[in-house]
């Protein structure tokens, strides 16, 4: 059976060479881009590419591609792709021999991480001026505002301004057409308006109907999507940057309700939905067609009825969405207000309890209006409200209502949160406490948290602290850590000596806390400790690898320590 579909879609008419290096660029936009994964405290990881994959896009590239690292000299002028094994900050200039690169086509910085430090317009100017033939540039995380006028570029939001491109990928994707068996199918970066005849209408179930899993990324000017639900296998649905769609379907007849002699049921297998960046998705279907109370009716009572995970994102003006009566896994975050957690979790007659375990959310009004028979089995909380400054609503009406059952808690990007003790004191069963970007949030002992209440808190996570200079002496209540990762923490000087205090840590992780310079003596003590995780930590670099290193001695014990300069040490 035909396991996976991927379409890349070139421009105009291409030698060999260049196609060849077209594909070569897919995979190495896949290998920094698609194929990464991000473990449970989100960084970034990535994947290897099967060796022979990894071979053979070498061989065929030959010496047009290359890694840049600092410092480093090259006179290769024929180099066409570039990816940096180093990070760009305000103060960097581009490396001189790369200003010869004249046919330059791929700029990529896959090392790059938002610091706050704005790229200066000399580099701009620079990449403007000396890459003309540039086709993939790469600008995350540099605190670039606006685009010079002077880049021909579109504006995947992804909308492509150029209808000749539009006409040539529409040709391209009406002329293919996959095998019935086909499971997976993905369209990325796709200019057309439409999709091809044979997955729109009900040609999608019947042409292909066995798709288990469909992914649509950044396609950014397509207008209509088929009728997905027809299809009876499909397990997971992924749309992603479809500014363009207004609704999912135009026509919800043709399922099977009192109006309609249809037998196909609504989503019979769907388990997992992503939405996310729809800027313009109003809803599920167009509420034009509902002209009368009892299609009305037929319209709200259709709900997911196997749908495990949802995850809506940035779809602003989304307001009406199917009921998900058995969802466990629930995102919503940046969604419409009236898009109410209480909708999407319903307990319906037929399902006298929530199974909700998982909940991602940044309305934090709506958290704490939401019934408390939907939180009886919550096992992880997630909260990413920008506008949080304390939890003091929500350590009195939530964390006290599932202090029993939540084993895992996290704030993430929340940026005006100043003080988070409230309510944590309910917290019994807390098992991992995760902190990521809060930029106010201050863990000195002042604010008193209770961390001797966290008997049975096993996983701690400490990441992107501005003004984290020495870890909370609070910590040293938590006998019972068994992992500790401190990442992203650029004033972060010291670890203390009762570090010796983890008896039972088994998992360290240090990574970008660029002014640590040593490790305290505690660290012989940690007898428990399997695994030593080390990476951008330039001050520790040199000194903990062995034989020689000077903290070396510290961490010998350990059998496994991993140090890394950086993603491609």
């Amino acid at each position: 059976m035909a396991e996976g579909f991927i379409i890349p879609l070139n421009h105009g008419d291409q030698s060999l060479e260049e196609l060849a290096e077209e594909c070569f660029l897919i995979l190495l936009q896949r290998c920094f881009f698609q194929d990464i994964k991000r473990d449970e405290w989100g960084d970034i990881s990535s994947c290897k590419m099967h060796d022979l994959m990894h071979d053979l896009a070498i061989k065929v590239a030959g010496v047009n591609c290359k890694v840049a690292k600092f410092g480093e000299s090259n006179s290769n002028t024929g180099i066409h792709h570039v990816s940096f094994a180093y990070r760009l900050t305000s103060s960097s200039k581009i490396p001189s021999w790369m200003l010869n690169l004249k046919l330059l086509r791929t700029f990529l910085l896959p090392e790059q991480r938002k610091d706050g430090s704005p790229l200066s317009k000399l580099i701009s100017q620079e990449i403007i001026s000396n890459f003309g033939c540039l086709r993939v540039l790469d600008l995350h995380n540099l605190g670039v505002r606006n685009l010079p006028s002077s880049i021909d570029l579109a504006r995947w939001e992804g909308a492509y301004e150029d209808v000749s491109c539009s006409n040539h990928d529409e040709a391209v994707m009406e002329g293919l057409k996959p095998h019935p068996n086909l499971r997976q199918l993905g369209i990325y970066w796709y200019r057309g308006q439409k999709l091809p005849s044979w997955a729109m209408m009900g040609n999608l179930c019947i042409n292909l109907p066995n798709l288990v899993e469909i992914e649509l990324l950044r396609c950014g000017r397509c207008q209509q999507l088929p009728p997905f639900g027809q299809l009876p296998f499909l397990k997971c649905l992924s749309l992603v940057s479809l500014e363009s769609v207004e609704y999912m379907e135009m026509d919800c007849s043709v399922y099977d309700h009192p109006l309609s002699s249809a037998e196909i049921p609504f989503f019979p297998s769907l388990q997992e939905l992503t939405l996310m960046y729809m800027d313009n998705l109003k809803g599920w279907w167009n509420e034009a067609i509902v002209n009368n109370e009892a299609e009305e009716a037929a319209h709200i009572s259709m709900s997911f009825s196997n749908l495990r995970k949802l995850w809506i994102q940035k779809c602003l003006k989304l307001i009406f969405l199917p009921k998900c009566p058995n969802v466990e896994e629930l995102t919503l975050v940046d969604a419409n207000e009236r898009i109410s957690l209480s909708k999407m979790a319903t307990v319906t007659s037929s399902n006298s309890s929530s199974k909700l375990r998982k909940l991602t959310i940044s309305n934090v009004e709506d958290l704490i209006s939401l019934p408390r028979e939907c939180l009886h089995q919550l096992h992880s909380l997630n909260v990413e409200g920008a506008e949080l400054v304390n939890t003091d609503e929500i350590g009195n009406e939530v964390f006290k209502s599932i202090s029993s059952s939540l084993c895992c808690l996290e704030f993430t990007h929340c940026n005006s949160l100043r003080f988070f003790a409230q309510g944590l004191e309910y917290l019994t069963a807390i098992e991992k406490l995760k902190l990521w970007d809060c930029k106010q949030l201050d863990l000195l002992p002042d604010e008193q948290l209770p961390w001797k209440n966290f008997k049975s808190l096993r996983s701690l996570g400490l990441h992107h602290f501005p003004r984290l200079l020495v870890l909370p002496s609070g910590l040293q209540h938590l006998v019972n850590l068994r992992s500790l990762e401190i990442t992203c923490n650029d004033e972060l000087r010291e670890i203390p000596e009762w570090i010796s205090c983890f008896s039972s840590l088994g998992y360290m992780r240090l990574f970008s806390c660029p002014k640590l310079t040593s490790l305290p003596e505690g660290f012989r003590k940690l007898t428990t400790l399997n695994q030593l995780f080390i990476k951008e930590c330039p001050g520790l670099t040199e000194k903990c690898r062995r034989p020689n290193g000077s903290e070396w001695p510290k961490i010998q014990h350990i059998p496994l320590v991993t140090v890394l300069k950086d993603i491609h040490d």
